[in-house]
């Protein structure tokens, strides 16, 4: 992943590799197979490569043939608003864990205070929207009433097709990076642990905090600085 200005990009592998055996032209006789004792003298023979030098040329060939498009992750517009609203609708209807009202539950917090546009970013492939993100504002609700401000990531959602190449894997990662640079410390959400745990969410119950609206496994979080829970205690405000 590299960045281009303000924009990332990822590279999606397109085509099928190509591999092809190349052979050698060999002009010492002796090392042509089943020669007859009557052609040695002048006789010009193919052989194949080695394994090794096969090897090469596949490696070779994979790197000149394969296609490379390019997704761009970049931050929201208001422009792209009605595009997004179908494609969260359309992505969490294939989705795992989804309740069925995410597309409207992102149109309430775009129009909230805890919106962020900074961290409202889009996956875009030859013009056309294929993956969103967004972290706005939340709170952990402390024992002594303070609050403790942290981001809430919902939702994240890729289209069906363009799963499995990385998509939602850099969107989650750029978001996060983004957050941790506008100084946020944690960040929290609500979702498939078997999914999220390669993010480094974990359970919000390893951090001693609660939730009593969302099962235990689902409610997740994540210090965007090492130990920023450590001394955080309360409720998870997720919805």
């Amino acid at each position: 992943m590299s960045k281009t200005n303000k924009n990332v990009t990822v590279h999606y592998g397109g085509a099928q590799n190509v591999s092809v055996v190349f052979e050698k032209r060999c002009r010492h006789i002796k090392m042509c197979c089943q020669k007859k004792q009557s052609q040695k003298n002048n006789r010009k023979c193919y052989c194949k490569s080695s394994a090794i030098k096969k090897k090469k040329n596949r490696d070779k060939r994979r790197k000149t043939m394969e296609k490379k498009e390019i997704i761009v992750i970049r931050q929201e517009t208001k422009q792209d608003r009605h595009e997004l609203y179908h494609l969260i609708q359309t992505a969490f209807q294939t989705a795992k864990v989804a309740d069925g009202d995410e597309q409207d539950f992102t149109v309430n917090l775009w129009n909230s205070e805890n919106y962020i546009p900074e961290l409202g970013l889009v996956a875009e492939l030859n013009g056309k929207l294929i993956g969103h993100i967004l972290l706005t504002r939340m709170y952990v609700i402390q024992e002594d009433g303070s609050k403790f401000e942290s981001l809430l990531v919902a939702p994240l959602s890729v289209l069906l097709e363009y799963r499995d190449h990385g998509v939602g894997s850099a969107l989650m990662k750029e978001g996060l990076r983004r957050g941790r640079e506008l100084g946020y410390k944690a960040a929290f959400l609500c979702g498939d642990p078997e999914y999220y745990h390669r993010f480094g969410f974990k359970s919000i119950r390893e951090f001693g905090l609660t939730n009593p609206e969302i099962p235990e496994p689902y409610a997740m979080g994540y210090e965007l600085v090492p130990g920023a829970l450590d001394q955080v205690t309360g409720v998870v405000k997720l919805t």
